[in-house]
């Protein structure tokens, strides 16, 4: 049983924070941050901690607090490199004080998002490594997850038709094309289109 919300299945709450923030936060540096936390599990898991826990550090309050915006600062170039190949797009965000505030909120609602479903959470740690499983759903991590990811992927599936419905009002456009506007929409805000 795979007890994590999958990583890109926290790109809903990216999404609805820049939308609710009305663009004043950096999608990009949301959906970076968002997904930072994750990236400790392979890492933690090679060098010798066994699931559940394998997550502590970016999982916890203090640690997405003193980490996140350095590995976001360090990643950001790395996913402009990702965004250019794939999309073929000069990608044009910028290490800024917005991004990296953004980056931090993104991986604090990625950390909050996980409290509901997972059967580890070291939310106190450095001071503690003690599960905090007061707002696990139902009292049962293992429905729980079924439950998050049935509610986020609906929520992914939701946020690619409203753009899609948005592309289609701006432009009509099919195959490769409308894909990459659709990937350009939901995964940054500033590119150059070559």
């Amino acid at each position: 049983m795979v007890a994590v919300v999958a990583t890109p299945l926290h790109y809903p709450v990216a999404y609805i924070l820049n939308r609710a923030g009305r663009g004043r936060l950096s999608l990009t540096g949301l959906v970076v941050g968002s997904f930072l936390p994750d990236i400790e599990v392979p890492v933690l898991l090679l060098i010798g901690f066994e699931y559940p826990h394998d997550r502590l550090v970016l999982h916890s309050i203090v640690g997405c607090l003193l980490f996140s915006w350095i590995i976001a600062a360090i990643a950001l170039p790395f996913y402009g490199l990702f965004v250019e190949k794939l999309l073929n797009v000069k990608f044009e965000e910028k290490l800024t004080l917005n991004f990296l505030v953004s980056a931090e909120i993104g991986a604090l609602f990625h950390v909050f998002v996980d409290l509901f479903h997972h059967a580890y959470n070291p939310l106190l740690w450095p001071f503690s490594s003690e599960s905090v499983d007061t707002l696990v759903l139902f009292g049962n991590w293992r429905l729980a997850s079924i439950v998050m990811h049935v509610i986020f992927g609906t929520l992914l599936l939701v946020i690619v038709l409203i753009e899609l419905r948005n592309i289609k009002r701006l432009e009509e456009k099919s195959g490769v094309d409308l894909l990459r506007k659709l990937l350009i929409r939901l995964l940054v805000e500033r590119v150059d289109v070559k």
